[in-house]
């Protein structure tokens, strides 16, 4: 018979390859995991499927003693509520606890956005074609940053200004000004297929930019 630790630990790994169906990011993925784990290590010889919506509240409160932003508690507990859903749905348990836990709501923040001064000096710091059209494809489309990682030459479409990414929520296209079409051009060349942006790293001076 296994131990609680080791049921935990299979509800895990299964719990795991659910995640890969239902293809969440890779950010979303880890932080999901990340967040049972320490569920599962605060349970200790509690099973999974025995946890109550008290049990919960416990531990969301040693995750906020570490000092850590609500949103980070908000996110802890999405990734609690897709697990004992996942739970739920197996058979497992009859009902899921996070969903009887309320969490104080978050308060919606306009978020910052760089002044035209501040995009002409980042753009002047860039060394090559690939940093300025980067920097012109971030700050054009408004796509966050792991849509840009993973943005292909095929889903760009130069004649509709769009690009075909994909994010938290699946695919959806992004809409870029006229002004960029003449950087992706250039920098796609010839090519019709594969990731549009190679991994390269930032230097510090744009790094410093950014922040200023």
């Amino acid at each position: 018979m296994l131990s609680a630790t080791e049921f935990n630990d299979d509800l895990t790994r299964r719990f795991t390859r659910w995640l890969r169906v239902l293809e969440y990011t890779s950010h979303t993925k880890r932080h999901y995991l990340t967040s049972i784990v320490s569920l599962c290590r605060f349970l200790d010889d509690i099973p999974a499927t025995d946890v109550t919506h008290l049990d919960i509240r416990d531990f969301l409160a040693s995750v906020a003693r570490r000092g850590v932003k609500r949103a980070t508690i908000w996110s802890t507990m999405c990734a609690l509520r897709c697990f004992f859903d996942f739970l739920n749905m197996g058979g497992l348990i009859a009902w899921s606890p996070p969903r009887f836990v309320r969490l104080p709501p978050l308060k919606r923040r306009v978020p910052r956005v760089l002044t035209e001064k501040q995009m002409h000096l980042l753009s002047s710091a860039a060394r090559d074609l690939h940093e300025r059209t980067m920097i012109e494809v971030l700050y054009g489309t408004g796509a966050r940053a792991g849509e840009v990682r993973s943005m292909r030459v095929e889903d760009v479409d130069l004649s509709a200004r769009r690009i075909r990414v994909f994010g938290k929520c699946g695919y959806r296209y992004v809409l870029f000004p006229k002004g960029i079409s003449g950087f992706l051009r250039r920098y796609i060349g010839k090519r019709r297929s594969g990731y549009l942006f190679v991994c390269r790293s930032f230097p510090k001076k744009l790094h410093l930019l950014i922040g200023a």
